[in-house]
Formats: C-alpha cells, structure tokens, sequence
C-alpha cells in the first residue's frame, strides 16, 4: 500500500476506508453515531476520486466551449457534475458527497439512530475556503463538507470530511478555514458551466517562449504527484490561436509549472517553471500530461454567444 497525501493509491484496486483522525472519530461517537455508521460514512467517502484528469478533459472535449472574442474569455457548458458520478474538482466533489449521504439514506439513519440516544439531529453542509495544502493563499478557494449537529454553530463541534484529499478530522485540527454554504429550505444549487479568462503565449527573439495565465479550471490531483492539475488557455501572439495548457499546483499552493505544446510544431511540449518553484514541485512531461494535452487540444470552439445564456441554468436539489 502506498499512501500519498492522505489518499490512497491500491495497485491492486481495492479501496480502502478513508482515513479519519482519533479526535474525529471520538466526536462522531459524541455526537451519537454508533461503530459502524462511522464506518459506512468513511466508506462512502472513499469512493470519490479527485483524479483520473485526462478523462475529465476527454469529457469536456465532447462538447464545444464558448469563445468570447471581446472578453478574452472562455466557458466550458457542463463543466460541473453534481449528480453522482463520483468524480470531478473539490467543488463537485463535496456536494455530491452532500447528495450521497441524503440519497442513500446515511443522515436518514444516522438521525435515528442518534435520537435513540437522545442527541441532536446532524446535518452535512458544504464549506468553502482555504485548505491546509494547495489551495492556503488568500485567492484560494477549496470546497469540503462539514457535518455538524443542526443549529451549531461551534467550529469545536464540527467535523471535517474532504472527499478530495480523502480525510475525516476535526475542524479545529484541520488547519482549514472557510465558511459554510447554507441552502435555503434543503435546496442544494449550483451552476453547471465554468468560465476563465484566456491568457498568453509570446515567442521571444530568441526563439523562446513567455507565457501568462489569468485563470483556470481545477482538474483534480496527479495520479503519482502531490499536485493539483488544472486547465488553461493561452493565445499564441503569433499565429493567433487559442492553444490549452496545463496548469499544475503545489502543496505550497504555488503555480508550479505550465505545459503547453509548441504551436510552431505541435509535437513538443514547453514547460513554464514559475519564480523560485521548489525542486520538489518539478515534475517531467510524464504520459498524464500528454494525455490531457492530447485530450484538450481537441476541445473546439463557438462563438454564438446566445448559447451561453442556455447553459447558464442552475442545477437545483431538494432534500
């Protein structure tokens, strides 16, 4: 078994319960939940995955992005998934963990079972911030699930459940610090389609390349690397094109290093390293990276603007 950044990875395929701190294991009992809700809830969680990053791009890749020409932006329709898949960035990931543990009957039960013992009700609510890795600097945003007892509003009394670092532990001994996202009347909304503005890439005198990025669409982690992978777009000063780009962030939540293909040729790939990016956060242009550059340069583009007010719609859950 190897273990990497609290999640597993099992060459053999078995999944393994998420991890879950003593502290936080002693609270889940305080709050009335018995051995084996604890241990249907770490094995709920264990099933989502923050990586697979080339199929995620292989997805978005089948059905065209929206190109804003004045804007200098981009818009991906369906970028988000909150229905079940199991898979997809920290956002998608902690609401449909919030989905799973109302639509399998986990609260359900977990609430009976906790009002035998004369306890208050819990809930699971979604809280964005910072994270301890990754995502700590103040532009940061993460997204993980708090389960609390309803009405409580003591971070002591909280529990911190990450299904993309795969964690479980108190909220006080996270490190993490955010706000909850409260849904009015049980509803869960949340929009489907993702935006970011288009950077660039300009070929230098001396035939090397600079490159700016302005924004980009979280992926999820590395499959071997303790990086989160997101992708962006850069327009290339010389052609004109709007060429994808891969973005990677460190556990120090820098940018690390930026993969582009060369635009002149399209077989090589050039690799950005930011300022002063710590040795341990430089990784090769491996078979993952190819892959998504592979699977991104097939994303196309419209213009028709209309579109995008079409895509626009919510997805809306009631519990």
């Amino acid at each position: 078994m190897i273990e990497l950044r609290g999640k597993f990875y099992n060459p053999e395929g078995k999944r393994e319960p998420t991890p879950i701190t003593p502290q936080a294991y002693k609270l889940l009992e305080q709050f009335g939940l018995s051995c084996s809700s604890i241990a249907r809830l770490r094995e709920i969680v264990s099933a989502f995955d923050y990586g697979n990053c080339p199929q995620r791009i292989k997805a978005l890749s089948n059905r065209p992005a929206i190109l804003d020409p004045e804007r200098g932006t981009i818009t991906i329709p369906h970028l988000h998934d909150i229905k079940g898949s199991l898979t997809g960035q920290c956002g998608e990931l902690s609401f449909q963990l919030v989905c799973q543990l109302h639509f399998t009957g986990f609260l359900e039960d977990v609430n009976e079972e906790i009002k035998s013992r004369q306890k208050l009700p819990i809930q699971a609510i979604a809280s964005a911030g910072l994270s301890k890795t990754h995502f700590g600097k103040k532009d940061n945003n993460h997204v993980w699930v708090v389960i609390k007892p309803i009405h409580s509003t003591h971070e002591n009394s909280w529990i911190l459940v990450d299904p993309s670092f795969k964690q479980i532990t108190t909220f006080r001994r996270s490190g993490y610090k955010g706000k909850l996202i409260e849904y009015r009347d049980y509803d869960l909304e949340k929009s489907l389609i993702g935006t970011v503005t288009i950077g660039s890439l300009t070929r230098n005198p001396n035939n090397t390349y600079s490159a700016i990025s302005l924004g980009a669409f979280i992926l999820g982690s590395s499959n071997y690397h303790d990086l989160i992978y997101s992708l962006t777009f850069l327009k290339d000063s010389q052609s004109q094109k709007i060429v994808p780009a891969i973005r990677t962030i460190d556990k120090f939540s820098n940018v690390a290093q930026i993969f582009v293909r060369n635009p002149q040729d399209n077989d090589h790939t050039i690799v950005f390293e930011t300022k002063d990016t710590p040795t341990e956060s430089i990784i090769p242009v491996d078979q993952e990276i190819e892959d998504m550059l592979d699977y991104a340069s097939r994303i196309k583009f419209n213009t028709d603007l209309s579109k995008i007010k079409h895509y626009e719609q919510s997805v809306k859950i009631r519990f």
